[in-house]
């Protein structure tokens, strides 16, 4: 993720604030990265989407702790072709 000035809020993927799915902005830095297994976070898979799809929604708070205006909702879709994943 990248930030037009020093990030130091919160980016929360999916709906549970665990610590995998939580990056927070040292107030330095303007690009991050955050990566994540495709069974962590509540994305949503190919049961409940359509076959080769995951889905997920950043969540990212621009202030550390509270919820304000500005504040923004990302939706994240991530398309394969089926035999391009390998487990194992």
């Amino acid at each position: 993720m990248n930030f037009v000035e020093p990030f130091s809020g919160v980016v929360q993927i999916g709906p549970k604030a665990t610590r995998e799915c939580t990056l927070r902005g040292d107030r330095r830095r303007t690009s991050y990265t955050l990566t994540v297994s495709p069974d962590a976070c509540g994305s949503c898979k190919e049961h409940t989407c359509s076959p080769g799809t995951f889905v997920n929604s950043l969540y990212i708070r621009y202030h550390p702790t509270l919820e304000r205006d500005g504040d923004d909702v990302k939706t994240v879709i991530c398309k394969y072709q089926a035999g391009s994943i390998q487990a194992g």
